[in-house]
């Protein structure tokens, strides 16, 4: 059973955490942040399913045209999204191009060849600084209920415009926020005493959420 724990703040701000227990389900396209690479199975599984998991997992856009039938068996284990992407177009004879940061997925025509490859390798970014003063006093507000850490943290981004990075091995709590009109820098105060978690300001204007060591 989830426990919820309640946090008491000030009487502009409460909040409570549980601990999910369903991170680990299992789904058919899994992406490791770490490096990119993705881990596809389908047994018999439309193409327009494996396609719709394999762009939502790795946070790329999409549009796929209509009328696109397939029914796929493959299984693929940590290959790189594009060289995925790559195979499942070659096995149903689809193509794709990107055009704006989006793929646009159809039926291969009559007489066109293999699309080149994108370079995916990251590239090198200038260092931006640490956040000012400023950037953390942004105001927010949230009215959440039971939901994701993760989905907390986001709102935290939309409502400031300042990128929070949630590692990898911070459990998936759920989380009762209520923070009506407060700083960036005290809401984020108030979730680490809340999940017992850390946050810090790298150089490149960004706040990354860990566990303590």
């Amino acid at each position: 059973m989830r426990k919820l724990i309640p946090i008491m703040l000030l009487a502009a701000s409460s909040l409570a955490v549980a601990q999910g227990g369903d991170q680990n389900e299992a789904t058919d396209v899994s992406i490791a942040a770490e490096t990119g690479v993705v881990t596809i199975a389908s047994k018999g599984a439309d193409v327009r399913n494996v396609l719709y998991d394999l762009f939502t997992q790795s946070k790329n856009n999409f549009v796929l045209e209509a009328n696109i039938r397939f029914i796929l068996y493959l299984s693929l284990t940590g290959v790189e999204f594009e060289e995925a992407l790559n195979i499942v177009c070659t096995v149903t004879s689809l193509e794709y191009e990107l055009d704006n940061g989006i793929y646009f997925i159809g039926k291969k025509k009559v007489g066109s060849g293999p699309l080149p490859k994108r370079d995916s390798r990251p590239k090198p970014q200038a260092k931006r600084g640490k956040l000012t003063s400023a950037e953390l006093q942004k105001h927010l507000t949230t009215r959440f209920m039971r939901a994701d850490l993760r989905k907390v943290y986001e709102s935290f981004s939309e409502q400031t415009g300042v990128e929070i990075i949630v590692d990898a091995n911070v459990p998936m709590y759920k989380i009762d926020a209520f923070l009506i009109d407060t700083s960036l820098e005290y809401a984020l105060d108030v979730l680490a005493r809340a999940t017992q978690l850390k946050y810090t300001l790298n150089d490149n204007k960004q706040i990354v959420i860990s566990k303590k060591s």
